[in-house]
């Protein structure tokens, strides 16, 4: 009996003691394999999954931790049978985004598909005759010139709407800043796209971040894990049909983007519920890195009362009060010359996106090609099927680029900066991407950045602001996210002395 124990003891005993060896072998199977020119690999502690679990715990930190630990400008990542290439070298980044080998179009595909919830119909209407770039080519084509700036003008017409409604001598008490700057925005830039008919409530426009928070899963198509992220996307889609159905999209008052886009869907062989569905990324792209990028340029002006008195300054010598004949009185922005004529305004916007903005860049290499460091003349090989990452927040952290004090806040590192400096400045800074893929929107951002807190910092008094903590996004999500704690949320705003009735225009 006791023999027979001690054999099965030892049996358990070896079983165990073999499982890290199986693991071990099957690692060996399963990896990819590596030619000594590509990037050199980071193999995990833990083989196979490692990487993963680190993706998983560490979200969008794990790059810019990886890529300081290790000090190297490219390198890869086996990922189970499969592998990453991770730049962190803003030479290389900038070589990558012009590499023709490299290309996001893979992706626009087989992340949206599952993101938005598109059916083998949405597929094959999207997918076919070159939709997807003749998509792409209109979508640039309605945010430049005319139609963009008829969009500016809408969008900070409409923003301007509830800062007009705030009364002299009656504060405005507001119990929660990110949520305020969230509807106010929301409620802009919905209703310059959708038009009057803008189907997106306040309440519509908060889901945006519910089905946010699930993006990840939801591009990958575990939609069961994320339940509320599945149910405000469709109630985000059922307002949307509704609008489409209605063929409110041919308003004259809905924008250029909205009805140029409907009608490129609809003669592609889209339903009006089709056209509901795919454009769900519309009022997606709109606000998920403006709204945010917005709050957290606010914050970091209002909580300091020297950069608003200068940005004040800045604003009332470039839009002052006119008082007509009947004394009405009225600023006009010209919103081209917005940025030109507000240099710490701007300043503080870009100092914003270089703290907070933490976008994911993605191309996949479509046959073998190379990619050249400026920096030492090295050329790395890059295999066909490979998909490519780098971060904005690890070139926007530099210490070689932007200084030891990195980490502070302070708009200044984009004024009277030596032209050396400012070459390399802006080569790493990446906050909308690149090459053929920079975001078509970025001035339609900026534009709605600026005007609302350029009509805020001359128009009212503002009390009560905190800059929170932050955190990083989840992987792929642009924007830091806010941590509160028991920091307080409220704040005051009332109508400066000399602006009662004061109004703004936009040109």
């Amino acid at each position: 009996m006791a023999v027979a124990e001690n054999a099965r003891s030892l049996t358990w005993t070896s079983a165990i003691a073999a499982v890290p060896l199986i693991w071990l072998a099957l690692a060996r199977l399963v990896s990819p394999t590596f030619d000594p020119r590509e990037p050199p690999p980071l193999w995990p502690t833990f083989p196979i999954i490692g990487h993963i679990v680190s993706i998983l715990r560490e979200a969008a930190s794990f790059y810019p931790r990886l890529l300081k630990e290790k000090g190297l400008p490219i390198l890869s990542l086996p990922v189970v049978n499969k592998k990453i290439y991770v730049i962190s070298s803003p030479g290389l980044i900038a070589a990558a985004m012009k590499n023709p080998d490299l290309t996001f179009e893979p992706f626009l595909l087989e992340l949206s598909a599952g993101a938005i919830g598109m059916t083998q119909k949405h597929r094959d209407i999207v997918s076919r005759d070159g939709n997807i770039d003749k998509g792409m080519d209109l979508t640039r084509l309605c945010l430049k010139g005319q139609p963009l700036a008829k969009l500016n003008v809408a969008a900070l017409d409409a923003l301007a709407e509830p800062l007009h409604a705030i009364d002299d001598g009656q504060d405005l008490v507001v119990p929660d800043v990110w949520n305020w700057i969230r509807d106010v925005l929301g409620q802009g830039i919905s209703k310059s796209l959708f038009g009057e008919k803008n189907p997106l409530t306040k309440e519509l426009f908060a889901d945006i971040s519910v089905y946010e928070a699930g993006l990840p899963l939801l591009a990958r198509g575990y939609d069961l894990f994320v339940p509320k992220s599945v149910a405000a996307r469709k109630r985000i889609v059922t307002a949307l049909q509704r609008y489409y159905t209605a063929r409110h999209d041919e308003d004259e008052t809905a924008s250029d983007f909205v009805r140029g886009r409907a009608s490129h869907w609809r003669q592609a062989g889209a339903t009006d519920e089709d056209v509901g569905v795919l454009e769900l990324t519309t009022p997606w792209a709109g606000s998920t890195n403006t709204v945010p990028s917005c709050a957290w340029f606010f914050l970091n002006i209002f909580s300091r009362p020297d950069l608003v008195a200068r940005i004040r300054a800045e604003v009332e010598a470039f839009s002052p009060i006119l008082t007509s004949e009947d004394g009405t009185k009225k600023c006009t922005m010209d919103v081209v010359k917005l940025e030109s004529s507000c240099p710490v305004l701007g300043a503080a916007y870009r100092e914003t996106l270089r703290i907070y903005q933490n976008n994911l860049g993605m191309r996949r290499v479509v046959r073998d090609t190379t990619l050249r460091d400026p920096a030492d003349g090295r050329e790395y090989l890059l295999r066909e099927g490979v998909d490519v990452h780098w971060q904005s927040l690890v070139t926007h952290t530099l210490p070689t680029v932007w200084g030891e004090t990195w980490q502070t806040f302070d708009p200044e590192r984009f004024l009277d900066v030596p032209l050396s400096e400012e070459k390399k400045r802006r080569g790493a800074s990446i906050p909308f991407g690149g090459g053929k893929h920079l975001c078509p929107g970025r001035h339609f951002a900026l534009v709605e950045n600026l005007g609302f807190v350029a009509m805020l910092a001359a128009g009212f008094d503002i009390e009560g602001v905190l800059v929170p903590d932050s955190k990083d996004p989840i992987m792929g999500i642009g924007s830091r996210r806010p941590v509160w704690g028991t920091a307080n949320r409220s704040i005051r705003v009332r109508r400066r002395q000399g602006w009662k009735g004061v109004t703004w225009s936009f040109a």
